[in-house]
């Protein structure tokens, strides 16, 4: 009965336009209905394929996904891990990425540095990824050149600091480029 009712594309669109009034009317049922959806991975998978299709398009549907994870924090987290992972051998999707942090730079250091171990991880890491990645050293040395006077200013504050990057510094060979 229903596989006949689908069918027709307008019995179809009256049939799907009556079931999203009831699930309006009866929010309870939508989290039945989810329930159910979990166990259908073909369409659970098509509905998220939709919306993240949708999403660069719609700004107010984005607004709405996004406001939905930051209400379920322990979500927000869980997503942003796994589409790091995913991302990692999709060039297009680091560099998007990428572009969202660089659209948002303050926003984004708002929420690193809520943890100081994630400051501290994120810069053993870009450190990491510099000793062995021109592209990335060559970026890191033109954000140190950018920002040399607010850097000096804070390493001037802060004098062990100064003292251990000099050390540091003169252990590596500064003697052979102040020649």
């Amino acid at each position: 009965m229903v596989a006949t009712a689908m069918d027709s594309p307008e019995t179809r669109r009256e049939s799907f336009e009556a079931t999203l009034r009831v699930l309006d009317d009866h929010p309870q049922y939508v989290d039945e209905f989810f329930a159910y959806a979990l166990k259908h991975p073909a369409t659970l998978d098509r509905f998220l394929d939709n919306t993240a299709r949708q999403l660069p398009k719609d700004k107010e549907l984005a607004q709405r996904a996004a406001r939905h994870f930051a209400a379920h924090p322990a979500s927000l987290r869980a997503v942003f891990i796994a589409v790091i992972d995913e991302a990692q051998d999709q060039p297009e999707a680091l560099d998007q990425l990428a572009q969202a942090i660089e659209a948002r730079p303050p926003e984004t250091v708002h929420a690193v540095v809520q943890r100081e171990s994630a400051v501290r991880a994120i810069v053993r890491a870009l450190m990491q990824r510099v000793q062995k990645d021109q592209k990335a050293e060559h970026a890191f040395l033109r954000a140190m050149e950018d920002n040399r006077q607010p850097l000096g200013d804070l390493l001037v504050r802060n004098p062990g600091v100064l003292k251990d990057v000099t050390a540091a510094t003169a252990k590596q060979g500064l003697s052979r480029v102040v020649e």
